[in-house]
């Protein structure tokens, strides 16, 4: 996929990422409304809460599996971007789609850390990632956008134990289409008193190093906001209604 298509598209514009923690169960119908109005890049199974996003965004193999992808997606006319080795052979029966390559910030194999893979650049490839959300944050400092704003993004459980928005009481469930109902369960130990698990440390992990590798343009080029609730604290926060109302 060449990139440069994409680039400067939403100029000077807000643009908004969203994860699928479970701090997006507290948007108001109406904020959803509004943030969909913006450039928005859901991520996962944060399309269920965002079906008028402009975009989505996944580089998991693991949501081919998934009744949003399969059943959801595929009815919505959004742009889909998706990581090309693990998802080429999932998106045929997509429309709209464009694959998109990373480069890498670690390698499981020889334990060696590529910090310079996680520098945000205009030109590609999209920056290595532990998570999805990153790379849609990429995509939205490809767009030209500022401020970024993260949704979802906890980095912890609620103080319910959900890991996921959709898990609470009334809210349309995300479920495998393989008949598996397993979701991961916190940890016996909390962290900062809320609940984890070891995705929750890696991807804290991960963010503090992507902070300290980009510091020179953050704040400067790009200013990227959390309206998240939970652990992560590398990023400036604000709630959400002061975004909506500053950027009405």
């Amino acid at each position: 996929m060449c990139l440069d298509k994409f680039k400067d598209i939403h100029k000077g514009q807000i643009g908004f990422v969203a994860g699928a923690g479970p701090s997006l169960h507290f948007l108001t119908k109406e904020q959803v409304e509004k943030i969909q109005q913006f450039p928005l890049i859901a991520v996962n199974s944060a399309i269920m809460k965002f079906p008028k996003t402009k975009y989505y965004l996944s580089d998991d193999i693991a949501v081919s599996n998934w009744n949003y992808y399969m059943e959801l997606l595929p009815k919505l006319s959004c742009t889909k971007l998706l990581y090309k080795d693990k998802l080429k052979h999932k998106c045929d029966y997509l429309d709209n789609y464009y694959l998109f390559s990373h480069t890498w910030w670690f390698s499981p194999q020889d334990k060696k850390y590529n910090l310079d893979g996680l520098k945000l650049n205009k030109t590609g490839p999209i920056i290595g990632a532990r998570t999805s959300v990153a790379s849609a944050l990429h995509f939205l400092f490809l767009f030209g956008c500022n401020p970024i704003i993260l949704l979802g993004l906890d980095c912890c459980y609620s103080k319910e134990g959900y890991r996921y928005f959709w898990q609470y009481e009334g809210k349309k469930k995300a479920f495998r289409l393989n008949g598996d109902r397993s979701i991961g369960v916190p940890r016996r130990t909390k962290y900062m008193r809320r609940q984890v698990d070891n995705h929750s440390y890696d991807f804290l992990q991960y963010w503090n190093y992507f902070a300290d590798v980009n510091k020179d343009i953050l704040g400067k080029e790009v200013d990227i906001i959390n309206c998240s609730d939970g652990l992560l604290d590398c990023f400036p926060k604000m709630k959400i209604e002061e975004i909506l109302e500053r950027y009405k």
